[in-house]
């Protein structure tokens, strides 16, 4: 399933988000700023959604993280999410918060 929306701290960062089902479901995502963008990817548990360091593009420096949690009914579902990441060659640290809708 794809999700994707505007950041809400920062409405000029537009994330996209597709969540992979099934016997190992996994995530992977993009936030993109005029100033920035980064990729991210991780592991779903249950309704949870968490990052895996191995899966951020190399402009994301370690302690970085995206978590965040599907949120309503099939067909209507969102991801609620943070992202807390910290890039190198400008910007710095970015802290943001989103609720990404499917199949926008």
């Amino acid at each position: 399933m794809s999700y994707s929306g505007a950041m809400s701290v920062n409405n000029s960062t537009n994330a996209a988000m597709t969540v992979n089902f099934g016997s190992q479901p996994n995530w992977t995502g993009n936030w993109t700023n005029p100033a920035w963008s980064f990729d991210a990817g991780g592991s779903v548990t249950g309704v949870n959604l968490m990052s895996d360091p191995a899966q951020f593009t190399s402009n994301v420096q370690s302690g970085s993280f995206v978590q965040g949690a599907l949120v309503g009914e099939p067909g209507g579902q969102g991801i609620t999410h943070i992202i807390d990441v910290r890039l190198s060659g400008g910007p710095g640290h970015i802290k943001d918060v989103g609720l990404l809708r499917e199949g926008n």
